[in-house]
């Protein structure tokens, strides 16, 4: 626009002013005139040519040829009109004012064309700019279409070249999963819309069905389990179909042949052929399940074993806390095995707040072996502890403690010391008895020959003494005699009512104890030597009475004692107890209660020999029968006796 505007023609600049500009030029051009030429007023006629000349230019350029021709004829008419009421006369006639028009026409068009040509040019070069712009912003359209289509066209290449790389990696996947599928060693299927679309060999393998009857529209994966199974495999696909992963579950399967495989079926949401589908794979179980079974019924068995067995067995660790134990504690402590877990084993079994000195388990700390402790608690009951190390690598640090109850053990080592030392003292005293009983015949024969011939009553009554010395050591000959092996027994059926009344008739008129008696019915007659048996019976009715000092009771009972073997009651024993109200027998003292000069009384002739008990358990071991204490300080004492019965049937018993 603005080169248009710099080639403007003469004829259109004045066009372009405004009105203002435009009557301030045409009053300027003809003042200047009027004051520049005078001398002209003198002529008018000449003047008023020159004036149309001098006004009408002006007004043509500035107004056009329409405005211009209006204005010019208005302004002839003004002029006519004027020198007709001024009385001039209008001297240029007709000529003039058509010559006038003529220039008026012809400047006019010149001009309006020119203003035409330059709206036209303008347009033109508007046109051409507009033209220009519109192929720049082509252009640039273009360009940047051409640069968005080659971007595209790249893309598509990339994304082409991205599908076929894709494609390829799927191709090669499908052939890797097929390969892996085929030669796993688990059934692996994949489930679309209730359907088996996809089985490997190893699916016909475990499960005998063969390809196109797992693929069947009909075949249903349900049907292989058992039906507490399928509720857990129903319940898994409906979690599928909501979007939840399912977690591995285990399942028993039928197989064609009607076995049993147990599994795992791992199950996870895929994409197959374009559409959702469950891939399963399927691990069979059935060994480890046979082995886990048979885990759980090797532990069952050495829980079993563990906890019947009679001592009392526990782990522990080296700080002496219990980790495990057995149910036999409750034998020992009358705990249960839970409740001793985490307790120190020498408070529980000690009942102390720290190991003993002698410790096992020290012990065996240091050597790495088995160590072992007897001990006796102050219940009066034996226990050995053994404590051996747990040599394991996944055990270390830990050790097996028992507790054994060993008191029936130390009871038979203590019989068996006795009988070893009655078996000596029954040989020495045996041969000391026939020897001391030779002499003492000789030494009572001579005195009573010796006595004969004195007749002072006082050397008679040293006499007296003599022999009375001499029958004394004659019944402890006898009594050494019993205990040796020496003693011939005469044994015949006897009532042992008869031999204890007898017993007691003998002795109960010395004490002021009261002795009561109490017979079972229908006890049988045994065999028995009677004149023994009541020597071993005055021992100890006369012990129980001695320890009464002459107050308190003796009750004396007599039954038979049975037992249910097969379904019947059969006679075992004859048992008669003899049961004081004395001062009773320290614990210490009951096992030595046996043994030959022992004795809780002053050694004397009057006092006691400490054979009493010794000589009736000889005579009634003799009988083939048994004899026990049971005594607490301060609570009396307890002997009893058991003889054997004849081999009878029980309506066989007499009065």
């Amino acid at each position: 626009m603005s080169k248009s505007n710099s080639k403007s023609s003469l004829w259109t600049v004045p066009a372009k002013l405004s009105p203002f500009y435009k009557w301030l030029i045409v009053i300027f051009l003809v003042s200047g005139y009027a004051i520049s030429f005078p001398w002209m007023f003198e002529q008018l006629g000449d003047f008023s040519r020159l004036f149309m000349f001098i006004f009408i230019l002006p007004v043509v350029l500035f107004w056009g040829l329409k405005g211009g021709v209006a204005i010019a004829l208005l302004s002839t008419l003004a002029m006519i009109v004027f020198y007709q009421v001024s009385g001039e006369k209008f001297s240029g006639g007709a000529i003039g004012p058509l010559f006038l028009f003529v220039i008026v026409i012809t400047i006019g068009r010149m001009r309006d064309l020119s203003l035409q040509l330059e709206e036209e040019l303008r347009k033109k070069n508007q046109a051409e700019i507009e033209l220009i712009e519109y192929q720049a912003n082509l252009e640039k359209m273009i360009k940047e279409r051409t640069i968005e289509l080659s971007k595209s066209n790249s893309d598509l290449q990339q994304k082409i070249s991205e599908r076929k790389i894709a494609a390829n990696a799927l191709q090669e996947s499908e052939i890797r999963f097929r390969t892996v599928a085929e030669k796993s060693p688990n059934m692996i299927f994949i489930n679309q819309k209730g359907r088996i679309v996809y089985i490997n060999d190893r699916c016909m393998e475990m499960m005998g069905h063969d390809r196109d009857e797992f693929l069947s529209p009909e075949f249903n994966f349900l049907s292989l389990m058992v039906s507490e199974s399928k509720r857990r495999a129903e319940l898994s696909f409906s979690n599928h179909i909501k979007n939840i992963e399912a977690q591995p579950l285990e399942y028993t399967l039928i197989k064609k042949d009607g076995s049993l495989i147990d599994t795992v079926i791992n199950t996870k949401l895929i994409e197959y052929k374009g559409e959702r589908a469950i891939l399963g794979i399927v691990t069979d179980i059935t060994r480890q399940k046979e082995y886990e079974r048979a885990l759980a019924n090797a532990k069952n068995q050495w829980e079993e074993t563990f906890d019947a067995v009679w001592d009392w067995v526990s782990i522990i660790n080296r700080n002496n806390k219990i980790i495990r134990s057995n149910k036999a504690c409750k034998n020992f402590i009358n705990l249960p095995a839970d409740q001793v877990i985490g307790k120190s084993c020498y408070q529980l079994v000690h009942g102390m707040e720290c190991p003993i000195s002698d410790c096992p388990l020290k012990r065996a700390i240091k050597s790495k072996q088995r160590e072992n402790m007897e001990i006796q608690l102050e219940n009066g009951q034996w226990i050995m502890i053994s404590v051996d190390p747990i040599k394991s690598e996944n055990s270390n640090n830990l050790y097996v403690h028992i507790v054994r109850d060993i008191t029936e053990i130390k009871k038979k080592e203590i019989e068996i010391l006795n009988a070893h030392k009655a078996e000596a003292f029954s040989i020495l005293s045996g041969g000391i008895a026939h020897d001391y009983n030779n002499l003492l015949s000789v030494i009572w024969g001579n005195i009573s020959l010796l006595r004969e011939d004195i007749t002072d009553a006082l050397q008679q009554e040293f006499f007296d003494e003599a022999e009375k010395a001499c029958e004394q050591a004659r019944t402890l000959t006898h009594k050494f005699i019993t205990l040796s092996k020496g003693a011939m027994f005469k044994k015949r059926a006897h009532l042992i009512e008869d031999i204890l009344r007898a017993v007691i008739e003998k002795v109960e008129n010395k004490n002021k104890v009261t002795i009561s008696l109490n017979i079972q019915d229908r006890i049988p007659r045994i065999e028995v030597d009677p004149n023994y048996l009541m020597i071993a019976f005055e021992n100890i009715i006369q012990n129980g009475l001695d320890a009464m000092a002459g107050r308190g009771q003796l009750e004396i009972n007599a039954g038979i004692e049975s037992l249910v073997h097969e379904e019947q009651k059969r006679p075992e024993c004859l048992k008669i107890s003899f049961k004081d109200t004395g001062k009773g027998i320290l614990k210490s003292d009951v096992i030595h209660v046996f043994d030959p000069y022992f004795t809780t009384k002053e050694m004397g002739t009057q006092k006691g020999s400490g054979l009493g008990l010794a000589v009736s358990e000889s005579i009634i071991k003799k009988h083939g029968g048994n004899i026990r204490i049971e005594s607490m300080l301060g609570q009396g004492t307890t002997v009893i006796v058991s003889l054997p019965l004849p081999d009878f049937q029980l309506n066989d018993l007499s009065e």
